[in-house]
């Protein structure tokens, strides 16, 4: 356990891993949080617990490296590091698919098409 780091420290940290794993909180689960974006974004290879719209977001095993339990997430991290090319892969898609769907530009971009159908 570490001391929380924010801002460019988290960043760099991120952006210097080569691996991060994430877990959502129990309530939210189902649903992306923010570090599956900060994690992929920064060129890290993202390891985190399946939920059902995660699917919505990446492709498993391509964009990202999904897990079901900690024996699951403990096997595909020491593969990810035995097979270097294949992690540089995923990282590599991961990252190219949120700089292309997932920014925030593309997120308000989206809020106004929708609106404007709306009005």
């Amino acid at each position: 356990h570490r001391p929380l780091i924010l801002g460019t420290e988290y960043y760099g940290l991120i952006g210097n891993s080569r691996i991060s794993l994430n877990r959502h909180r129990d309530e939210r689960e189902d649903y992306g949080n923010l570090r599956v974006f900060e994690a992929t974004g920064m060129g890290s290879c993202l390891v985190t617990d399946r939920g059902r719209e995660m699917k919505d977001y990446f492709v498993a095993d391509k964009e990202i490296v999904t897990y079901e339990s900690s024996e699951e997430a403990i096997e595909k991290i020491r593969y990810l590091q035995d097979h270097e090319e294949e992690r540089i892969a995923i990282a590599e898609a991961g990252k190219n698919r949120t700089l292309a769907d997932h920014t925030v530009a593309n997120r308000c971009q989206m809020i106004h098409e929708v609106i404007s159908r709306l009005i």
